[in-house]
C-alpha cells in the first residue's frame, strides 16, 4: 500500500496520492530500515537519504517530517542538515536520533528552530511513532515542546521557587 522510494538524481517516484511524507536522514542502512518500518506501520511514505548530498538534491516541499541522525559518516552533521531544511522548509518538524547522551554538547539542539524531538539510540518504536507525531502536533497547533533544560543548565540555574529569606519580613 505505501511505497517506499529513495529520491535519484532530483526524480520523485512511487507516491501515492495522501501519503503523509516521512524523510529519513541516516547512514547505518539497518537503522535507516528500522525507522522506514515504523513509518511506514504510521502511514507514512518515506524518502531515504543517506548523506547531507542527497538531502540538497531532492525535492522537499511536501514533506510532513524528518528524521534525521546527529552523526554521519561524510564529516557532516545532523545540525547542518537540519539547518539546511529547515532553510527551505522553515519549521519543518524534526525528530533527532543520536547516540549522543542528553547531556552532550554534541547533543544540543539549541538555535535550530523547531518544532524538534530528540531521541537517544537505541530508539524503541513507540518512543519514535510517539515523537513522530508530537512534532507533528506541535506544527500544526504552534504548541510550544514541554521546556527541557540540560543538565548543566539546570545545576547552575537558580531554585524555583526562590528559598525563604533568613530574615522575617518587616
Amino acid at each position: 500500500m505505501h511505497a517506499h522510494y529513495i529520491c535519484m538524481k532530483g526524480q520523485v517516484n512511487k507516491r501515492h496520492a495522501g501519503d503523509q511524507l516521512a524523510l529519513i536522514v541516516e547512514d547505518e542502512v539497518l537503522i535507516a530500515m528500522d525507522i522506514e518500518n515504523v513509518l511506514v506501520a504510521e502511514g507514512f511514505t518515506c524518502v531515504l537519504a543517506m548523506s547531507p548530498l542527497q538531502v540538497e538534491a531532492m525535492p522537499i516541499d511536501d514533506l510532513t517530517v524528518a528524521v534525521v541522525d546527529l552523526r554521519l559518516r561524510e564529516c557532516a552533521s545532523g545540525r547542518s542538515v537540519i539547518r539546511s531544511l529547515r532553510e527551505r522548509v522553515p519549521h519543518l518538524p524534526v525528530v533527532v536520533v543520536t547516540g549522543f547522551s542528553f547531556s552532550s554538547p554534541e547533543a544540543d539542539l539549541r538555535g535550530l528552530g523547531g518544532p524538534t524531538e530528540r531521541l537517544e539510540k537505541p530508539v524503541a518504536p513507540g518512543d519514535l511513532s510517539q515523537a513522530v507525531w508530537a512534532v507533528i502536533d506541535r506544527r500544526r497547533t504552534g504548541t510550544p515542546p514541554f521546556p527541557r533544560r540540560r543538565r548543566e543548565d539546570a545545576l547552575t540555574a537558580s531554585p524555583w521557587p526562590p528559598a525563604p529569606s533568613a530574615s522575617p519580613p518587616r
